[in-house]
């Protein structure tokens, strides 16, 4: 009996082993797998022919579901290939399958894509319906891949509709998905994508940032054995991407690395749209180092390809052709390709695009015709300032704001000026000598305000120092009645570490009541106390030395506790300041003067 079932399990051993063989050569030569794969080469033209061919055959075979995949694997393809017809009347098929609604897999798929071509379509609206329904059905589903996916493309469309807080947090529930799905081609995706919102925010180094680990994410997935080389193109896409964040930030040796790659990349890339984008990228970079005619060429190249394949980047070519044109002194077809664009950018909603136009109108303009100039300033000055609202919303209200609006007040008043000084020219020839009187006139007063001014100003801060020096001294006194028998109850170790806490907690508590009494930010709270240094860093102030003081990990090794204790009785000398807000800060200093106290009195007890 024994021998028998050793034979049986034999057989069956040897069966299993013969056939798994077989098994995954049925599995390789299935429809689905061999589109997939050629899909994957990157070659698209070739995918194309390769998936056509593979659909019919699995229509012979009666494979539906193989046939609705590897429909949608054509809709990959058409879309690379800028076939809009046939992306289109591929999804219109897809849907109207019998059995469309069986494979949550198909449906999923079907909404991505068809959010996809709503989005290049600029119907933001419609990609944003298709992309979260995407996400349901992901969810639903319980796909975590697909759930990393769908945040990614949600990520996208909040971007585009310049919700940047809300992008970003998807972006971070779909890096969490695919980072502990170790897939380091999704990992690179999303990073990409953080990047890209980080230009769109105008923070090129933290864009810098998230790039280069794209990059790295993306060239660790292509040592794997078997990798989807269409890898290569979001590689290339990056080039481009660090090309341009690397000049605004003015490193021309990066700059200069990275415009040679995209140059490289070019040639290889398969989809005429991708070599179109990258054939703009380099324009801009040539256009910035004043390269008009390098530009140019690149621009007309990108042009050809657009007219040819039937993709969209109209927008991109007609805003950097009128820059090309600006900087040529070719006034009338720099302001017709700057109105070309404005009407696109105009359907696009894309506020920081038509804020540029109208500057390049303004600068054409300016050169013939002022008041035509002053106007499009205006119009710059007014949706560059809506951008600016989208870009920053309350939580984040930054002093870069405030600059960037000083800076278009201060361009809105020059062009006054000139106005000005252009309509008034021939009476100002002939009445030379009452506009001197005037302009003396005007800057005595000035110095008078201006002296003025300083002596209010110098007033209010020797009395905020009074207040100070006095309130110091009274904690001095303190320190010097201490019980220097006193035993410590706990150790010093413990006792610094409960005063670092206490002065971090008290630090972040009157940094918030200052923003909420003044409407002024930590800056102006530095500068008008006297007791923190501010520095400029790339164009905007810091507070680094503040900054320290408001989390535990950067707090420095002996802290000055008197600037802190100073800082409280700078907010507290202000008068108007409410009850409530007086009554936190005196049960702060409270808490900060036993904390000093307790820490006094066991370094005294172990030294």
């Amino acid at each position: 009996m024994f021998k028998d079932y050793s034979r049986k399990t034999s057989l069956v051993v040897f069966l299993l082993v013969s056939l798994s063989p077989c098994v995954a050569v049925a599995q390789e030569s299935r429809p689905i797998t061999i589109c997939q794969k050629s899909l994957e080469n990157g070659n698209y033209r070739e995918a194309s022919a390769v998936c056509t061919q593979q659909l019919l055959k699995s229509q012979t075979d009666n494979g539906q579901l193989e046939s609705l995949q590897i429909q949608l694997s054509l809709v990959d393809i058409y879309h690379a290939l800028g076939e809009k017809s046939k992306e289109q009347s591929t999804l219109d098929e897809i849907a109207s399958h019998p059995q469309f609604n069986r494979y949550p897999e198909i449906s999923y798929r079907w909404h991505r894509q068809k959010g996809r071509l709503a989005y290049f379509e600029n119907e933001f609206e419609l990609a944003k319906k298709h992309l979260y329904q995407g996400l349901a059905i992901a969810q639903t589903a319980k796909q975590p891949t697909w759930v990393s996916k769908s945040f990614n493309d949600v990520g996208l469309i909040e971007s585009k509709f310049n919700d940047y807080k809300k992008s970003l947090v998807h972006y971070q529930s779909s890096l969490a998905l695919k980072l502990e799905q170790g897939d380091a081609y999704a990992v690179g995706t999303t990073l990409n994508n953080i990047g890209l919102n980080y230009t769109k925010l105008e923070n090129y180094s933290r864009a810098v940032e998230y790039y280069e680990r794209a990059l790295s994410s993306f060239l660790l997935y292509t040592q794997n054995d078997h990798f989807d080389r269409r890898v290569f193109d979001n590689i290339t896409h990056l080039y481009e991407d660090l090309a341009v964040a690397y000049s605004q930030l003015d490193d021309k040796a990066k700059e200069a690395f990275y415009e040679q790659k995209t140059l490289q990349s070019v040639a290889n890339k398969t989809s005429p749209r991708q070599q179109a984008r990258a054939l703009i990228n380099i324009a801009k970079l040539e256009i910035q180092a004043d390269n008009l005619k390098s530009a140019q060429a690149f621009l007309d190249r990108a042009t050809e390809l657009q007219e040819s394949e039937q993709f969209d980047l109209r927008l991109e070519l007609a805003v950097e052709k009128s820059k090309v044109f600006l900087a040529s002194n070719d006034l009338e077809n720099a302001i017709y390709h700057a109105n070309s664009g404005l009407i696109i950018a105009k359907e696009k909603n894309s506020l920081q695009v038509i804020a540029e136009l109208y500057q390049i109108l303004s600068s054409a303009y300016n050169k013939q015709d002022i008041h035509t100039a002053y106007h499009y300033l205006k119009l710059f000055a007014q949706t560059r300032e809506a951008y600016l609202k989208q870009k920053f919303d309350s939580e984040l209200s930054s002093i870069q704001l405030r600059i960037e609006n000083q800076q278009i007040e201060h361009q809105l008043m020059s062009e006054k000026i000139s106005n000005a000084e252009n309509q008034t020219k021939i009476q100002r020839l002939t009445n030379w000598t009452l506009m001197v009187v005037i302009l003396l006139m005007i800057s005595f007063a000035a110095i008078i305000f201006i002296g003025y001014r300083k002596r209010k100003e110098r007033q209010v801060l020797l009395e905020s120092i009074q207040s100070h020096q006095q309130q110091l001294m009274l904690l001095d006194d303190k320190f010097q009645h201490l019980n220097q028998s006193q035993e410590p109850t706990i150790s010093a170790e413990d006792s610094k570490q409960k005063l670092r806490e206490t002065l971090v907690n008290t630090m972040l508590n009157v940094v918030s009541i200052w923003e909420k009494h003044t409407g002024k930010n930590k800056v102006e709270l530095a500068e008008k106390s006297k007791l923190w240094t501010v520095s400029i860093d790339n164009g905007n102030l810091r507070t680094r030395s503040l900054d320290k003081y408001l989390t535990l990990d950067k707090i420095p090794a002996n802290p000055k506790w008197r600037n802190v204790a100073g800082t409280c009785h700078f907010v507290l000398s202000d008068e108007s300041l409410d009850s409530g807000a007086r009554s936190q800060l005196k049960m702060d200093l409270d808490n900060l003067m036993r904390a000093v106290k307790s820490f006094s009195l066991s370094t005294q007890h172990h030294s």
